[in-house]
């Protein structure tokens, strides 16, 4: 089954590789991640800045690298959603 879209949001864990579609691997990257930095400040697919909290299955699947900036305090980024 495909996914229309996947909702982004920062956890605590610094770095993820997951086996996305037929081996290919996807890079899922925040470094500095704590309890504290858990706030989504930018966020970048491939190195290019998303302003939206989602993706979808097209985008997911043929990404190398999802990497967010994260922040100790709430910022506006995504909430225009």
């Amino acid at each position: 089954m495909e996914l229309a879209h996947l909702r982004l949001e920062a956890g605590c864990v610094a770095t993820v590789v997951d086996d996305v579609v037929g081996g290919r691997e996807l890079v899922i990257a925040a470094p500095g991640a704590s309890s504290r930095r858990r706030y989504v400040q930018a966020l970048t697919l491939d190195g290019a800045p998303l302003t939206a909290p989602h993706l979808d299955h097209a985008q997911l699947t043929s990404a190398a690298r999802l990497e967010f900036e994260l922040t100790d305090a709430p910022t506006a980024w995504g909430r225009d959603d």
